[in-house]
């Protein structure tokens, strides 16, 4: 999806989300879920401090049940 998508679907209404998990060491990660919105079109943190990637994943899943969240 490139940036003319992401406007087309903000102008829509639609919230885009983009899951992040950076490897910190071993088998630690630093996970959040970022987002763009109609009202924030830049991308900022929506929810942050996840205790595993799996955690994140999941909750990815129950946000896309929303039909007006898409996944970058």
């Amino acid at each position: 999806m490139d940036a003319k998508d992401q406007t087309k679907l903000l102008d829509a209404g639609f919230t885009i989300i983009r899951d992040e998990a950076r490897h910190i060491s071993g088998i630690n990660y630093k996970c959040s879920i970022k987002a763009k919105t109609p009202d924030r079109r830049e991308w900022f943190t929506l929810e942050k401090d996840f205790k595993s990637v799996q955690q994140m994943v999941n909750r990815v899943k129950d946000l896309r049940n929303d039909p007006k969240i898409v996944k970058d």
